[in-house]
């Protein structure tokens, strides 16, 4: 992405609030340098990051790695993940509607709002 003229002058010109979509941490740096203060992700996002830079996320995943293959596991990954960025992102926070990470946790849930929020 590099520096995106037009995503500075919006999160610093207009009273939008600027969150990208991804889980890539890389990726999120460079989205905050543009004026980014909060991050969406999701399952996708979540197991995209994991295989392209199992590096980065090592330490984050040892205690899942114990977990049987199922939906607690895959839960498990994403809070992991969520919970990272959530942390990164609250540097950024500057009032309504920033400084956050929002995740959808459960991959067999996409459009199950009330069982996502329990």
């Amino acid at each position: 992405m590099g520096q995106n003229e037009y995503l500075r002058w919006l999160s610093s010109e207009t009273p939008s609030i600027y969150w990208h979509d991804s889980a890539n941490l890389t990726a999120i740096e460079e989205a905050i340098r543009n004026g980014a203060t909060g991050v969406t992700t999701n399952p996708f996002l979540v197991q995209d990051t994991l295989a392209g830079s199992p590096d980065d996320w090592e330490e984050d995943m040892a205690a899942v790695k114990t977990l049987p293959p199922g939906p607690e596991k895959a839960e498990a990954k994403i809070a992991a993940v969520a919970g990272r960025i959530a942390k990164r992102m609250e540097r950024e926070h500057r009032g309504f509607g920033t400084g956050y990470c929002c995740a959808q946790t459960d991959p067999t849930r996409p459009g199950d709002a009330i069982r996502m929020i329990e």
